[in-house]
């Protein structure tokens, strides 16, 4: 493993169900996956949603479907379909 792996601590996101009755924010907890592995660690958020998204479209790439199509338009294989 390069060095710089080695010095960050490994972290593993798991969604599951509370093993407990109760726990509050930061608690190390018990969570059953729907897959039914049993972890533990700290509990940082209640019910999460997905978070992530496809970032700040980029110009270049908003007409290219058009152009492809285009392309593909011209091709000989494509005027035999």
């Amino acid at each position: 493993m390069p060095p710089d792996t080695q010095a960050r601590p490994l972290e593993m996101w798991v969604k599951g169900h509370l093993a407990v009755e109760s726990a509050a924010l930061g608690d190390q907890v018990p969570v059953t996956t729907l897959a039914g592995r049993r972890e533990e660690g700290r509990l940082v958020a209640v019910l999460p949603a997905y978070g992530h998204d496809f970032g700040e479209p980029v110009p270049e790439l908003l007409g290219i479907g058009r152009e492809l199509r285009a392309i593909l338009a011209e091709s000989p294989e494509e005027a035999e379909r």
